[in-house]
């Protein structure tokens, strides 16, 4: 909206009724003219002087304008736009890609036309058709598709199957001028208009399809993003593609810590022998989901990893930023660059295993989440790195036998699937603990003291190391 330069304000009353009026002269001999009547207003009020009402009159005004601000002017549509469809079950979001590159470009991303728009070519299915607010409309011309699904309500809808218009139809343009895409097909010249961010697309099941969002929103997340992975600083040991660690150990002095394993009697060590050869390290992916279990995509259609759900609370209570996000290299960190991360009670809770049965509940309350602890690591054999090389993989850590050194990480769930009838609450078994109501897991490989939450395809030279120690530090907030 145009910067206005001046304001002519004008009042009338006429019966109970008071009428003001503003024209907005923009600074491109433009104007606007702002209307507004108080009806069947009492004495008290109909017999306030012009200055209150004249203020009354900017406020709406700027009410007004602060509307304008909002909404986003009319954009030239690029790949990777996000659409939405009025019938989609359960506002399923999609990408809009393009027939063809014309060598139009804007932000690297291919310009789209009104053309474009081809069922399984550029306009994929938005998952099921129908809601509660849009049902499609099947008849004998249009017949229903033959497979069915449940939505999120539980209530059986027909696949989307896209049925769609020759091409896009642009609203109102504004002041935005038509552009035309000079393309080349057969050795005769032709045009397509560019398409805009305010066209819609019919299907013929009655579904109206509409742009949501242009990649440059994306861009400047990826930017926002970039600034977060800047103020990361990465380790000096490379493990793994994805998982970096500091050489020595951490300098504790001063800090306040809940507790340093640091021995052997801590960890457990004994009792973890008796399951053999063990990893000290596991996996386990959480993606969003809806209370019915359905996969939840962000406005891009990608998986959202987090970490247990039951952290949120105590952050959003504590008014502390839980970020979740993906560094450089591929590890999913938090805004310091920790590696996100689940641990057995025992290490959040010492002697969380002699606690009275029915207290090893493992729920929220009873944890911390948020808190950070280094992992300290010793270099214990060279054979994973020995199969990499006859494998042609290079890899040198850098580091000798025997030598140690640490990982950043912070705790984002609790590993309940570490119980023992002997005591142990520390490292993997399979069993849950009794009063905690859950079923065992003896998927999970036995004996791992850290569970990364997030499912890593490349192990890197992880299984050359064991744990040694496990520092745990008071949380902050």
């Amino acid at each position: 909206m145009p910067k206005d330069e001046s304001s002519d304000f004008e009042i009338k009353k006429k019966g109970k009724n008071v009428e003001i009026s503003n024209v907005i002269n923009y600074d491109n001999s433009e104007h606007e003219n702002l209307s507004f009547t108080f009806e069947n207003l009492n004495d008290s009020d109909y017999n306030r002087n012009n200055e209150y009402y004249e203020k009354k009159s900017e406020e709406l005004m700027a009410m007004h304008q602060a509307f304008y601000k909002q909404i986003d002017p009319i954009q030239i549509v690029l790949r990777g736009a996000i659409l939405k469809c009025t019938h989609s079950s359960d506002n399923t979001y999609i990408k809009l890609d393009t027939l063809e590159d014309f060598g139009v470009y804007s932000h690297k991303h291919p310009v789209v036309t009104c053309t474009d728009c081809k069922k399984s070519e550029n306009i994929f299915n938005f998952g099921l058709c129908g809601n509660s607010s849009h049902n499609p409309v099947y008849n004998k011309e249009l017949p229903c598709p033959t497979e069915t699904g449940k939505d999120k309500n539980g209530d059986i809808r027909h696949v989307c199957i896209p049925l769609l218009a020759d091409e896009w139809v642009i609203g109102d343009r504004g002041d935005t001028t038509s552009i035309y895409i000079d393309k080349e097909t057969c050795e005769i010249e032709q045009f397509q208009e560019a398409l805009l961010t305010n066209a819609s697309l019919l299907c013929y099941y009655g579904g109206i399809i509409t742009i949501v969002q242009n990649p440059e929103e994306e861009i400047e997340e990826e930017i926002k993003k970039e600034e977060i992975k800047d103020e990361i600083k990465t380790g000096d040991v490379q493990i793994a593609p994805w998982l970096y660690a500091y050489k020595g150990e951490p300098d504790i002095e001063g800090k306040k810590l809940v507790e340093n394993f640091n021995n052997d009697e801590k960890l457990l060590t004994k009792k973890r022998k008796e399951y053999g050869s063990v990893d000290w390290y596991a996996y386990e992916e959480y993606v969003l989901r809806d209370e019915y279990g359905n996969l939840i995509l962000d406005k891009f259609g990608n998986y959202i990893y987090i970490i247990n759900h039951n952290a949120f609370p105590q952050f959003e209570e504590k008014n502390q930023p839980c970020v979740m996000t993906f560094d450089e290299n591929g590890g999913f960190v938090n805004e310091d660059g920790r590696y996100w991360v689940a641990v057995g009670p025992g290490i959040l809770v010492p002697g969380y295993e002699k606690k009275k049965p029915e207290e090893q509940t493992v729920s929220a309350d009873q944890f911390e989440y948020g808190t950070e602890i280094d992992v300290v690591l010793e270099k214990r054999s060279t054979k994973k790195m020995n199969k990499l090389k006859e494998a042609g993989i290079e890899i040198d850590d850098g580091v000798a036998l025997g030598e140690r050194v640490y990982i950043k990480c912070v705790v984002g769930d609790i590993k309940n699937h570490t119980y023992d009838k002997d005591g142990n609450s520390r490292f993997q078994t399979g069993l849950a603990h009794p009063a905690s109501n859950v079923a065992n897991d003896t998927s999970t490989g036995k004996g791992a003291y850290i569970e990364f939450i997030y499912e890593y395809e490349d192990n890197g030279i992880m299984s050359d190391y064991n744990v040694v120690g496990i520092i745990v530090y008071e949380r902050e907030w």
